[in-house]
């Protein structure tokens, strides 16, 4: 479970760089960047042991791993995990774990909440209490997100400026598929469907834009997958919807570097 860290990175400069830990049921992603230096941003996988619980392969690729010990300018835990949505006018801070309970069957975990722009919605998700009391005690300005949350504060600021027309926007990660509409900066529907079989893809996305209203003739799709996935979806949809494109990776975000373009939508959304 070793990460080779770029060169350039080391215990000395560490506290100009921002990194990420995306946090998986199978291993987990370290990514990072220097703000001023072109170029910089990296990004590497570890998976982790099947027979092992997550807590201890954690651990254990810290302690493994020296740069996960450094102390950095900021870090985040991105967590991939369920979620649910709560309109911020209704939030109630001492409500959170009741509509987790709710939602989902599982009942243990750490309750985070994130803010959605412009304080539209409060996001509910669990971690692990033990990882979560793990992360707090190893990792220096470490900050906890959801996974959607980077990507829902890009779909919103990119809409914000729209008239006449609404955005669907799709991210598939294996077997899991993100579907958020939104109208000139105002989420209209975000929802997650996990275990979907590839065949089955096209049917939650055609099925969530007929229930939303959406134009096929003036409405947008804004798609993104790996190479494969992303190709072959994209010419079933192009049938039916006459603006269907991948999304748009902002320009601004290019000179971060190459590896960039391995990371997923989310974490690219974070180095913004």
């Amino acid at each position: 479970m070793m990460i080779a860290v770029p060169e350039a990175l080391t215990s000395r400069n560490s506290l100009e760089y921002i990194v990420s830990i995306r946090l998986l049921p199978d291993g987990l992603s370290f990514s990072g960047y220097h703000p001023n230096q072109d170029g910089s941003f990296f990004y590497r996988e570890v998976k982790f042991d099947s027979t092992s619980p997550h807590r201890s392969n954690l651990k254990n690729c810290f302690f493994e791993n020296e740069c996960l010990s450094w102390s950095y300018r900021e870090t985040q835990i991105v967590c991939v995990s369920k979620y649910t949505l709560v309109p911020s006018p209704f939030y109630d801070e001492n409500q959170k774990t009741r509509w987790m309970d709710l939602c989902h069957m599982e009942t243990e975990g750490q309750v985070l909440t994130d803010t959605l722009q412009d304080d539209q919605a409060k996001l509910i998700y669990r971690l692990d209490e033990s990882v979560w009391a793990f992360c707090v005690r190893s990792f220096a300005n470490v900050k906890f997100s959801h996974y959607l949350s980077a990507l829902s504060r890009l779909w919103l600021r990119e809409s914000a400026t729209d008239e006449g027309y609404k955005r669907m926007y799709v991210v598939v990660e294996g077997k899991r598929l993100d579907i958020a509409c939104v109208e000139q900066g105002q989420l209209r529907f975000m929802n997650t469907f996990s275990g979907v079989e590839e065949k089955a893809f096209l049917y939650y996305i055609l099925y969530v834009w007929k229930q939303m209203g959406l134009s096929s003739e003036h409405d947008q799709l804004l798609f993104y997958a790996n190479t494969v996935q992303q190709a072959s979806l994209l010419d079933h949809l192009k049938v039916y919807l006459r603006k269907a494109h991948t999304m748009d990776i902002p320009t601004g975000i290019y000179t971060r570097g190459t590896d960039l373009f391995k990371a997923p939508m989310d974490i690219i959304a974070l180095a913004l």
